[in-house]
């Protein structure tokens, strides 16, 4: 999968994922992250992670998304997306979200504030 001529997928996935936490649809969330992700820190730690802060700051936000996100990769030079946004609402922060292909879907590899 090309990474360049794939740019609405990779951002629909990032657009998902957030919907998904903003629902708190933790199943969906765990579905979706990379397996890598899951063996480096463990189900139950993302697990918590979601739950006990991914979630709750989502939760009562709305989102303002960049335009285009910014081809990244990562230790293996495997190739994905970084976008950007921003939750406005009771907490106001912006975000990050890597989107990478794996096993021929596309997983969150993280969400973080930044």
């Amino acid at each position: 999968m090309s990474v360049e001529q794939n740019h609405d997928l990779f951002k629909a996935r990032a657009i998902e994922f957030v919907d998904w936490a903003q629902k708190g649809d933790i199943q969906k969330m765990l579905r979706y992250t990379s397996s890598k992700t899951l063996r480096d820190s463990g189900l139950d730690e993302v697990r918590r992670v979601y739950v006990n802060d991914v979630i709750p700051a989502f939760k009562a936000g709305s989102i303002k998304w960049s335009q285009s996100g910014v081809v990244s990769r990562d230790l293996s030079g495997n190739a994905g997306y970084r976008f950007d946004g921003c939750v406005s609402g009771e907490n106001h922060f912006c975000f990050e979200i890597f989107v990478f292909g794996e096993g021929g879907e596309l997983m969150i590899v993280t969400i973080r504030k930044r």
